[in-house]
């Protein structure tokens, strides 16, 4: 999938993709830069805490929690692009 920056910076995130991670105006992401590739990640509310000398993550989901709906979704997208290709 491709995207394009305009002149002001932007980069539009496909709706397919807004759709599938449940993604909606006001969504706070992490920019990652590695060489020259550019990762955009959703940021997560997450806390790590030590206890009993192991590292904790506690993290929250801001994604659709039926991965069933996700799973379905996404193979429907994708015999939809095989079939018009």
């Amino acid at each position: 999938m491709d995207a394009v920056l305009d002149r002001t910076g932007r980069v539009v995130i496909p709706f397919q993709v807004r759709e599938n991670l449940n993604l909606s105006p006001g969504t706070e992401f992490e920019l990652l830069v590695h060489g020259m590739d550019i990762i955009l990640r959703v940021a997560r509310l997450e806390h790590i805490k030590e206890e009993k000398g192991m590292y904790l993550v506690q993290s929250e989901w801001v994604g659709d929690t039926d991965i069933h709906k996700i799973l379905q979704k996404t193979r429907s997208d994708r015999a939809k692009e095989i079939i018009s290709a």
